[in-house]
């Protein structure tokens, strides 16, 4: 008899069992999730005319997100900085801050950002001239920092924005680990005579009727010199004819 009830005991221990494992879940699992999200400050994806990208960071590609970048164009480096009322800045360690559009330096040994951007006339970082500049998109005027790829009467601008943050949250409540993935969007602009800059299209045909009305043969030199609309050297070289004598 005290054999069968240990028989049952067991049987109905290895039951038990069975069940709590049936309930398991992959999500227990995996204490990993992603939480993928539009950074507020972006504009929506729309043109796929990237360009080769001049900052630091960048890491890898996910096909879905695009390429996987640092929010931070530089490191700390120092600047020179040219405001709008003459001033001039060369003392201050300062880095682009693309996730918030900032141009951040150090003060006192506090990270701070400049309050009004538009006090600013020209940051230089590692060789790269930044501005500060109203550009119109999708129907809506906003503003951003502009690299200044190409100088003159029509200015060619490169824009940079984190297009998608992706957050890993660790789920495990004994630890606050949270990793963060940057993903880049680059778009290009021009600014005629610094007027509020617009989205350069990315289809030959809309470039050529965007300068039909220059004195300049667009649609010939696009044809003659084999111009790539997806290549930044080549947009480099477009407006720059477009600005020559």
């Amino acid at each position: 008899m005290k054999s069968l009830i240990k028989l049952i005991i067991s049987a109905l221990c290895i039951l038990l069992y069975m069940q709590a494992l049936a309930q398991i879940t992959p999500s227990d699992v995996n204490n990993q999730r992603d939480v993928k999200s539009r950074a507020a400050n972006t504009y929506s994806e729309t043109s796929g005319n990237q360009g080769n990208n001049s900052g630091a960071g960048h890491s890898g590609m996910n096909q879905d997100l695009g390429e996987e970048c640092s929010m931070y164009f530089n490191d700390w480096t120092k600047a020179s900085v040219t405001l709008t009322d003459g001033k001039y800045l060369s003392d201050r360690l300062v880095r682009y801050n693309i996730y918030n559009q900032q141009m951040e330096f150090v003060h006192e040994g506090d990270t701070a950002a400049f309050g009004d951007p538009e006090e600013i006339s020209t940051v230089v970082l590692n060789g790269h001239e930044f501005i500060y500049r109203d550009f119109e998109y999708e129907d809506e005027v906003k503003k951003g920092y502009f690299e200044v790829l190409v100088n003159g009467d029509c200015q060619l601008l490169l824009h940079r924005c984190i297009a998608f943050r992706l957050i890993e949250d660790c789920s495990d409540p004994n630890t606050n680990f949270v990793k963060e993935h940057y993903y880049l969007s680059q778009k290009y602009f021009i600014s005629e005579n610094c007027k509020t800059a617009i989205l350069l299209p990315n289809k030959k045909k809309e470039i050529i009727v965007m300068f039909e009305n220059s004195d300049k043969d667009i649609k010939s030199f696009i044809k003659e010199n084999k111009i790539k609309i997806c290549k930044e050297e080549d947009l480099k070289d477009l407006i720059s004819y477009y600005n020559s004598d």
